[in-house]
């Protein structure tokens, strides 16, 4: 398939050697890992085919974050989690490719939708986008269930026999695997599939904030931590955020946030479940989107297909000085994409996003 961009030449660039993982630490329940109530719980219906529901797995340990101390600032907060997929899942999900699919897992970060109420006491300061990559390495390799199933999982799911784990990190999955990711998101399978490249058979990324940033704070991350913080996260009611997410050009399509994004409370009104300080804290690390920029290091065998906003003279970049930055990364997808080698699929298919 060829690009709607140009080729343009890499511009000279000097590697930040991207950090191995360190081995995980696993533990059984039995063991002292407490098993939080899930603070929405679903099993319901998502579609005729199709059942949906709600999943705790253990943190990737030990964290690479170490434990600071959360900075006090003004209380706002940020946008709403994964559940803004299901309309799209849904009309993926009644195309003629839905045969293919087996099942779908959506991830959620530690600090993001109700992952974010169950941490709510444990989140620290500082972030490193590396130990979401360790999180979602961590699940596929022991908790994933081996087949997908029409039974109904435990909320909490469970450590799977050694054996397999191990297997895991050399042998690809008997059904292959897709990870689709959207923004931040696309860092973590890079940096996950860098480490462990058997856990991934193809790859899509959305709008990737794979940027090569150079010494300085880019305008890119200071726009975005300015928004996180400045963003409105407390209202009175569900009525009352409706009401002004209805009069609002930007957020009137995220009706799905007075559902699912919202949580009360303990002041008697409703909160963003993710806080706007720890949006913030996430676009503050620039060493994640850095080490997933050296895409030569991830695994010829994975492909891969990228999608970014915009008219091509946007390069995908919708803060212009910073489009230097974003046109480079394009030709690192391009470059990274054609060296993939093409196969045919398989009818099972496990897709994450």
């Amino acid at each position: 398939m060829a690009s709607t961009y140009p080729f343009e030449p890499t511009p000279p660039w000097t590697t930040v050697n991207p950090r191995p993982f360190l081995p995980f630490r696993t533990r059984h329940r039995s063991k002292g890992l407490g098993a939080p109530p899930l603070p929405s719980p679903r099993n319901e219906l998502f579609d005729d085919n199709h059942v949906v529901s709600t999943h705790l797995v253990p943190a990737g340990c030990p964290r690479l974050t170490p434990d600071i101390p959360l900075p006090v600032v003004p209380e706002f907060s940020t946008n709403a989690s994964e559940r803004k997929y299901g309309k799209r899942l849904r009309y993926l999900l009644s195309s003629p490719t839905a045969s293919l699919i087996d099942e779908v897992w959506s991830w959620e970060a530690i600090q993001h939708g109700d992952a974010a109420i169950v941490n709510e006491t444990n989140l620290s300061g500082i972030f490193d986008w590396r130990d979401n990559a360790r999180d979602i390495a961590h699940f596929l390799l022991y908790y994933l269930p081996e087949d997908a199933s029409s039974k109904a999982l435990p909320t909490h799911l469970h450590l799977l026999p050694g054996n397999i784990s191990e297997s895991r990190k050399t042998n690809e999955f008997s059904s292959r695997s897709l990870a689709v990711g959207h923004s931040f998101g696309c860092c973590s399978p890079i940096l996950a599939a860098v480490n462990f490249s058997a856990l991934f058979s193809f790859m899509i990324l959305m709008d990737p904030v794979v940027i090569k940033h150079r010494n300085n704070f880019s305008n890119f991350q200071s726009i975005k931590s300015t928004s996180a913080l400045t963003r409105r996260g407390r209202w009175p009611s569900r009525e009352e955020a409706l009401r002004l997410f209805r009069a609002s050009p930007f957020f009137g399509i995220w009706q799905l946030y007075v559902t699912y994004a919202l949580c009360e409370d303990s002041q008697g009104g409703v909160k963003l479940k993710m806080s706007g300080l720890h949006e913030a804290l996430i676009f503050a690390d620039r060493i994640g989107s850095n080490e997933a920029w050296e895409l030569e290091k991830v695994d010829e065998l994975i492909e891969l297909r990228w999608i970014v906003p915009g008219k091509p003279e946007d390069k995908g970049c919708v803060v212009p000085s910073d489009k230097h930055k974003f046109s480079s990364t394009i030709v690192r997808l391009e470059l990274w994409a054609t060296k993939r080698r093409m196969e045919s699929w398989t009818p099972a298919l496990r897709y994450t996003m």
